[in-house]
Parts: structure tokens; sequence; C-alpha cells
């Protein structure tokens, strides 16, 4: 199983549906999730542009005005979807894989940039990761950081850390 998760940080131009068309010739995944696609809705073409085998089954998380948005593709021939369910921050995904009927789920992110609702994002998180106590896939951006030295440039909160590391130490991530 291949999987692919990348910020995107913006689907608008065709520049970057060309990136996406490129990264699935060369990896073959099987499921993608791009975050921050900075999108309301994708049109057919759209996504025949970005997937122009059709392989995929896409479902997606709208951006907020330009902020935002999760892209979440599994090829069908592979992944059987069983439910999708779309939160605030995720798209959350129960899948069976098709060679072997094994049942998982695949959680897609994109946490908020904004302080204000960080807090939102995290109880998000622990709702859907109680919703299901067998193998899971999370990946995205989170928005938020383990440690000082993951940050580039700006404002370090000491706060979200200590949040943030409960999270993955409560789930078992």
């Amino acid at each position: 199983m291949i999987g692919v998760f990348w910020n995107v940080r913006g689907l608008n131009g065709s520049s970057k549906s060309t990136r996406v068309q490129e990264l699935i010739r060369a990896h073959h995944p099987d499921f993608i999730c791009l975050s921050e696609s900075k999108k309301e809705n994708f049109t057919s073409s759209q996504l025949e542009a970005i997937d122009t085998g059709l392989e995929f089954v896409w479902n997606w998380l709208p951006a907020t005005n330009t902020a935002g948005g999760v892209l979440v593709g599994v090829k069908e021939d592979v992944i059987d979807i069983i439910s999708c369910d779309i939160h605030t921050f995720s798209v959350v995904l129960m899948l069976r894989t098709k060679n072997d009927n094994s049942m998982w789920r695949l959680i897609s992110v994109y946490g908020s940039a904004y302080d204000a609702f960080k807090l939102d994002f995290v109880q998000e998180l622990h709702r859907v990761s109680d919703m299901w106590a067998g193998p899971t896939i999370i990946g995205g951006d989170f928005n938020l950081f383990r440690f000082p030295n993951e940050k580039s440039r700006g404002r370090f909160d000491n706060d979200w850390p200590v949040i943030f590391n409960d999270v993955i130490d409560s789930l078992d991530l």
C-alpha cells in the first residue's frame, strides 16, 4: 500500500495539477491526501486534470474562503470506500482493501492556522479518533508543532506543543 500526504498550498493553478499528476505517475499511490487545497469545490474536469487516468474516487473538505481545504483520493481498483465523513478540519474514510478485505481508516487533516480555532481542531481529533479502535492512518497539515525547533519563523507559543503532544500520546500515535 502506497499513500501520499502533501500540503499543496493551493490547487487553483494548472501547474499544481500538473505536479500532482507527476506525483501520481512517479509513485503510483493507492491513496493521496492533499491539504490546503484552497478550493471550496471541485468540478469533474478539475479532478480529471489531476487524475488523468480516472483511477481515484475523490472526496473533499471545502476550503473556507481561501483557507484550508482537503482533497482525498483512493484508487478504486484497490480500495473500497465504506463510509466518508467530512468534519470541520478532517476527511475521515472507512476503507476496505480489496485484496485481503482488511478494514482500516484514513484521516486527512488540515488544522487551523488560527489560534482561535486550534482547540476546536484538537477536540475534533479526539472525537474522530474515538470512533474506531482499529488500524488508522492519519496525516496532513496539523498546523501545530511538537517542539520549538520545528518552527522556522515567527512566534512560538509554548502552550500548543503541550496540548498537541498530549493528543499524540492519548491517541497512541
